[in-house]
């Protein structure tokens, strides 16, 4: 129903609030219902504890990641990349602040995010799971694409800005790792 969603969505936002102040472990279901305005009883009618709130947070946004990095890595091996979509732009603007918070509280998300990543491209592209060299090469680019964005993120890099970052992002795969992913996987 609406109202389960508007209140989850006040529990997950309150907890995010909290996050700016303290780390996850200092937080109480206390302070989360107190600042929500809510009674622990509904706090428990959706969450185990506060981990497993934090948990939903985590996996929508892990969820967002995998429904949008195989748009762009297709477009991105296919070298019809064009930049960001003003789709992913709006995002990156509503939701960069919450962003910030959750990834740099842990690095939870961004090995989830890696992880699921790495084997998508294995799928897409037919790759065995035991292929240390391709392993290593898709390791080298998830990290370096997950680090820069976790830079835009404490410089607070505006969405204009990170249209410019992420196309020098695709410069800079195509011209080397994508190459060299692409002989590869060719070669066998």
């Amino acid at each position: 129903s609406e109202k389960v969603k508007a209140t989850k969505k006040r529990l997950k936002e309150t907890l995010i609030e909290l996050l700016k102040e303290k780390k996850l472990e200092q937080i109480t279901v206390v302070e989360i219902t107190d600042r929500a305005n809510l009674n622990r009883t509904t706090f428990y009618r959706h969450y185990l504890d506060v981990y497993d709130l934090y948990e939903k947070i985590v996996d929508e946004y892990a969820q967002v990641a995998k429904s949008i990095f195989p748009i762009y890595f297709r477009k991105i091996w296919r070298g019809e990349f064009s930049g960001l979509d003003d789709e992913l732009v709006i995002y990156w603007e509503e939701h960069k602040e919450k962003l910030k918070i959750v990834l740099l509280q842990d690095h939870q998300l961004i090995d989830r995010i890696k992880q699921g990543n790495m084997a998508y491209v294995r799928e897409y592209l037919q790759i065995p799971n035991d292929d240390k060299e391709i392993n290593l090469i898709m390791e080298f680019y998830m990290s370096g694409t997950l680090g820069l964005i976790l830079k835009c993120l404490q410089d607070e890099t505006t969405a204009a800005d990170m249209r410019k970052v992420m196309t020098l992002q695709y410069e800079i795969v195509t011209s080397s790792l994508l190459e060299a992913l692409n002989k590869r996987v060719l070669k066998e």
